[in-house]
């Protein structure tokens, strides 16, 4: 069972929780690298290697790094690094993975697949942020909800097929578990688009549909969106609020 990751504004949270995996190296570090400085998939070539997609066009040769480890499907995740001079090929760029923490990334479920009373429909903002978006075929998402912190299991899934008029309407499904009451707290989750047709219109908008806490929202976002570095301070600490 995986742990819903969430971001904390406290700097202590980010130390006690050390929700993220740690990478050998000989560099020395900064107060900054605590911070993610971007949002990579993880792609895992053997048992051996992997790569990172920073975005749509640059990859990372992870110099430091012998397999993935999350084992064999891609994920999400964030990541400190630093470039070294390594020979890169045959990806863009080698870098030295100072620290990384996965993102819970799960398939779109078809409408119609599950139960309405399984995917619930309990309210949760979106938050506008640099992870917030569609890139590397995936869409990622900050998102905002409220929670007793006591470890009750939320589901977050995406559904497809919602507008038989539209395939790239999806509609985000938050089944708190009944954990409906606390503080407000914040977390992240990515969802693999491979499983949308393909669309040769470079301007073709993904339209995400959630409800919120005053009701039924909708934005819209690139499909084909680029851009995951980022030099603000995001502080990633992990809940007692776990998802399957």
């Amino acid at each position: 069972m995986k742990r819903l990751k969430f971001l904390s504004l406290a700097f202590i949270a980010l130390i006690a929780a050390n929700g993220f995996t740690s990478c050998d190296t000989t560099e020395g570090y900064t107060i900054g690298d605590i911070y993610p400085t971007a949002l990579v998939t993880v792609k895992p070539v053997d048992a051996n290697s992997c790569y990172l997609q920073l975005d749509n066009t640059t990859t990372l040769r992870p110099v430091n790094l012998n397999g993935s480890p999350y084992g064999t499907a891609p994920v999400r995740a964030l990541i400190n690094y630093l470039e070294t001079s390594d020979d890169p090929a045959p990806y863009t760029r080698a870098v030295r993975v100072v620290w990384m923490d996965e993102i819970l990334t799960k398939q779109p479920v078809q409408h119609g697949n599950l139960t309405q009373e399984y995917l619930g429909d309990d309210p949760l903002e979106i938050v506008k942020d640099w992870v917030t978006l569609v890139e590397d075929g995936y869409l990622t998402l900050r998102f905002r909800t409220l929670s007793s912190g006591l470890g009750t299991t939320h589901l977050m899934n995406l559904v497809t097929g919602v507008n038989p008029e539209n395939p790239y309407e999806v509609r985000l499904r938050h089944n708190a578990g009944e954990d409906t009451t606390g503080n407000m707290v914040d977390g992240l989750v990515a969802f693999d688009l491979s499983s949308l047709p393909q669309s040769d219109d470079p301007n073709q908008k993904l339209k995400l549909v959630w409800m919120s806490f005053s009701g039924e929202k909708s934005v819209e976002f690139p499909l084909y969106g680029d851009s995951s570095s980022s030099n603000e301070s995001v502080q990633v600490a992990t809940s007692a609020i776990k998802m399957e």
